[in-house]
């Protein structure tokens, strides 16, 4: 009996100092890799470093596999990524997907990390040009691997036009060049989402419609899509009140996509008039100020 308290004791001791290990082991590795000094908060100065990171991640692996092991296993691809080992990433990303259980993100056997090593790997496959593997991934991240959509339009098209330029870059790599306009057209005629195209996006679109299209055909689909823009305002008294409820809608066809402008309704207006941001002449304006108008539209 004396021998068997020594044993659970003992056990107990090890289970003790394991979960001890693993945890130091989990939080020396999170801190080179958010750049957060865990031990020391006013170490400002501290930055990520993913290869640092990665010795722990590697070693908690291999010695507690199933500490936090989604976790771990996918920080472990994102660090061989930004090392840019590719094929290891892509090895260890691809061990995280079948942890998926349900696309109930309030579950808790919901994966959150299943979402952004799907997208990892649909990258490496875009950099090895593999490009139809590629595109069953990322649309797998919007239709089984999906997230909490964006509370703000900021949040949604900052996430969104990255992934609808992969899908761009793609399709043009697939030579279904029209195919891959309709991914970016959205962006690049609304004013309004200036601010999330940089200049490889806007270049690479441009650089593909003018294999398309002639400079005179470019101008004139431009030229006829504001002409035929579909504008429509509907004002109605509210039924209860004294109150309007509006609906206005705004949107024109280009290059193969249908660009919308606007799709709102509002209820409990207290005058029937509409503000100017919803006037026909604002939406034209949001048009001729758009990086695709100003970089294509010159007489």
């Amino acid at each position: 009996m004396k021998y068997l308290l020594i044993i659970a004791s003992f056990l107990i001791s090890f289970d003790g100092y394991a979960q001890k290990e693993s945890e130091l082991l989990f939080d020396k590795a999170s801190s080179f890799y958010y750049g957060v000094d865990f031990q020391d908060s006013t170490n400002i100065n501290f930055k990520r470093d993913f290869d640092s990171s990665l010795i722990y991640l590697l070693r908690l692996n291999k010695k507690y596999p199933n500490y936090r092991r989604i976790e771990t296993l996918d920080r472990i691809s994102v660090c061989y990524f930004e090392r840019e080992d590719y094929s290891k990433s892509l090895a260890y990303a691809l061990r995280v997907l079948p942890n998926f259980k349900t696309n109930n993100i309030e579950s808790d056997n919901y994966c959150f990390e299943c979402n952004s090593a799907c997208y990892r790997i649909g990258y490496i496959y875009q950099l090895q040009k593999q490009f139809e593997k590629a595109l069953s991934y990322y649309d797998s991240c919007s239709t089984k691997y999906t997230t909490l959509q964006p509370f703000c339009s900021i949040s949604y098209f900052s996430s969104k036009v990255p992934l609808d330029y992969n899908l761009f870059t793609c399709y043009q790599g697939l030579g279904q060049s029209k195919r891959a306009l309709t991914k970016l057209t959205e962006y690049m005629f609304d004013s309004t989402r200036n601010e999330y195209l940089d200049t490889s996006i806007v270049n690479d679109y441009i650089k593909l419609l003018s294999t398309l299209y002639s400079k005179t055909e470019i101008i004139k689909n431009i030229q006829t899509a504001i002409d035929s823009m579909y504008y429509n305002v509907e004002i109605k008294r509210n039924k209860d009140s004294i109150k309007y409820d509006y609906k206005i809608s705004c949107w024109f066809n280009l290059f193969g996509s249908k660009v919308i402008l606007t799709e709102v309704e509002g209820y409990g207006r207290d005058t029937n008039e509409i503000d100017f941001w919803n006037t026909k002449e604002n939406f034209i304006e949001r048009i001729k100020q758009s990086e695709g108008y100003k970089r294509l539209y010159v007489l």
